[in-house]
Order: structure tokens, then C-alpha cells, then sequence
């Protein structure tokens, strides 16, 4: 189980004793000694600064994205406030007291609640990227993430992670065959590594719930929810467009670098869905490599998104769409 069953279980791990002492960097320290541990040199310090210049980049991109896109949007609320206060004060001069009620009740109390909540999502966007400014790369990412860029820094040996769309959100799977009589291979979801660090009660394995009007018409109102199988099969179903990236292989392979040490080779493997696969490889790069992660991470946020939305959108017969929803449980 050697070190990822380990990161995981053990008390002593990075990511356990970070939430124990937040002030010290204890992953890059860990990934350092498993460098030393698998026979190269510590990551070097270049290669660090790469990495937390593009995380750097990547994280002012995705807040500057979410605020003028949030901001945008409010503007359109408050447009629309404004219109709805003016029909309600034609009303009130008018003396309809009922529809003015119903306005309030209806429409211009939800349209408040919207400002209120959007406003203070936004809000919280600034504070994190205002909190996290100056951190490091490797404290950026998820549980899943680092451990999979441990993987790709040649700091595991032997080590696979595959990271594979759903319903639920990206699930990750480490994976090692040699020797054959230690051969592991573990899966979970982000949620599910997070509970076990926390020490939270989880369950593995537990199905991806899919909207109810979509089941209960192909169960008759018997099931509420389906297995991760079906629920992958849907999103081959909705997808996007034939560049999303469905799923994300990653391994190392150590490498004489021209100075005489060993580095590794990342080589990313992206299955699109347009049934084609990109391989990318990556030698002593781990900010292309984070780089990469995070767009194969959006992408299948993205990909989520539309298929709930497509799934709960108008259907033209309830046949039509028992037969999308058996077709993909086909798949």
C-alpha cells in the first residue's frame, strides 16, 4: 500500500498532520523523501516555482472568470428588480392590493434572495483567492489531485491514477500491479477521500443519485436511485461536444536526465468523447502536468453540468425517454 494506502490510513501523513499544524508545508516535504525514497533527486526547486506560478495563473483565471460572469448576471437581476418595482407601483396606484401580494410573495422575494445569495458567493470567491494568494502549489490541490501529481513527479514508482467522470464528480483510482502479490486498486471519489480524512462515516460505492422524474418513469416510482455504470452510461449519452475529456490516465516512468540524474516522465492519457485519445508526455514539467489535471478536472465539471441539465430538460414522450435512459444503461 506504499505510500498512497499510507497518505491515506496513517496518522502521519501530509495530509493528516496539516490539519493538525496548517502552518508548515508538510506535502512537498513528504513528496521530497519519496523522491529520495524511489532513487532521484528531490523535486527541484525550478520545477516548484513553475508549478506555483501556474497555479498562481490558473487560480486568478477561474476567479476573474466566475466574478465578471457573476457579476454580469447581476447586473441582469437588477434589471430585472427594477422592472418588476415599477409593475408593482403601477399596481399599487391602481389599488390591485392581491397582485401587489403576490408579486412580493412570488417574484420580488425570490429575486432578493438571488441578489443576496449571488452577492455573497462572489464575496466568498474574493476571500478564498484573497486567502490563498501566496500558497503553494501542492496546498491548492485536492487530496486526490496531489496524490495523483505524486505520481506524475516519480515520487510513487509503480503507480497509476486513472480519474474517471460522473454524475457525482470526478472519481480517482490508484492503481499498482508489481509485484503481483501486492498488486492494489482503490477508488474514490473526492467527497470519499475527504471523510476518510476527517474521519467522517462514508460508504464506498454508493450509486449516483439521478434525477427522480428520470427514474421513476423507466421504474415506475420503485427506484430513486441507479449504479455508477448507468449513471456513466448517461453521460456518454449527454455529452457536450466530442472534445470533452471523459476520462484521464497518469503514470511515471523514470528518465536519465541529461545532467545524469533521474526524472520522470509524466505521460497523460485523456479519453475524449469522440471515442479518440490524446497522450501527452511531460518530462520534469509538473506545472504542463498540473496544468493539464486541472483542464481534464473542468472539463468534466462541465460535462456533469450538461447532462443533469440535459437530463431534466423537456423530453417529447415518456417513451423517448425511457429509451435514452435504457439505451445508456446499455452502453
Amino acid at each position: 500500500m506504499w505510500p498512497i494506502g499510507y497518505i491515506i490510513e496513517s496518522a502521519y501523513s501530509p495530509l493528516h498532520l496539516e490539519r493538525e499544524t496548517s502552518d508548515r508545508n508538510w506535502r512537498d516535504a513528504f513528496e521530497d523523501l519519496l523522491a529520495l525514497d524511489a532513487g532521484r533527486d528531490m523535486i527541484h526547486p525550478a520545477n516548484r516555482k513553475a508549478e506555483d506560478d501556474k497555479a498562481a495563473e490558473t487560480r486568478y483565471k477561474y476567479a476573474n472568470d466566475f466574478l465578471q460572469t457573476s457579476n454580469m448576471m447581476q447586473r441582469e437581476r437588477l434589471k430585472f428588480q427594477a422592472f418588476q418595482m415599477k409593475t408593482r407601483q403601477a399596481l399599487v396606484e391602481d389599488g390591485q392590493t392581491k397582485q401587489v401580494a403576490a408579486l412580493d410573495h412570488r417574484i420580488l422575494a425570490f429575486i432578493k434572495s438571488e441578489i443576496e445569495t449571488k452577492a455573497a458567493e462572489a464575496q466568498a470567491v474574493k476571500t478564498a483567492f484573497e486567502a490563498h494568494r501566496d500558497a503553494k502549489a501542492s496546498r491548492l490541490k485536492s487530496a486526490g489531485l496531489w496524490m495523483t501529481s505524486l505520481i506524475t513527479n516519480g515520487a510513487a514508482p509503480g503507480w497509476s491514477s486513472f480519474t474517471s467522470n460522473s454524475v457525482g464528480g470526478p472519481v480517482v483510482s490508484f492503481r499498482r500491479d508489481e509485484p503481483p502479490e501486492l498488486a492494489v486498486d482503490m477508488s474514490f471519489s473526492e467527497s470519499e477521500l475527504e471523510a476518510i480524512l476527517e474521519k467522517r462515516e462514508y460508504q464506498l460505492g454508493v450509486p449516483y443519485a439521478l434525477p427522480s422524474r428520470l427514474v421513476d418513469h423507466v421504474t415506475n416510482g420503485e427506484a430513486r436511485r441507479t449504479t455508477g455504470r448507468l449513471a456513466v452510461g448517461l453521460i456518454k449519452r449527454y455529452l457536450p461536444s466530442p472534445s470533452s475529456i471523459l476520462t484521464q490516465y497518469a503514470y511515471a516512468e523514470p528518465i536519465r536526465l541529461r545532467d545524469g540524474s533521474i526524472g520522470a516522465k509524466a505521460i497523460i492519457k485523456n479519453q475524449l468523447a469522440g471515442r479518440e485519445e490524446e497522450v501527452k508526455e511531460f518530462v520534469e514539467e509538473p506545472s504542463k502536468v498540473f496544468e493539464e489535471m486541472v483542464i481534464a478536472r473542468c472539463s468534466m465539471a462541465t460535462v456533469g453540468e450538461t447532462v443533469v441539465e440535459r437530463m431534466q430538460g423537456p423530453k417529447t414522450s415518456v417513451q423517448e425517454e425511457m429509451d435514452a435512459f435504457m439505451e445508456a444503461r446499455d452502453d
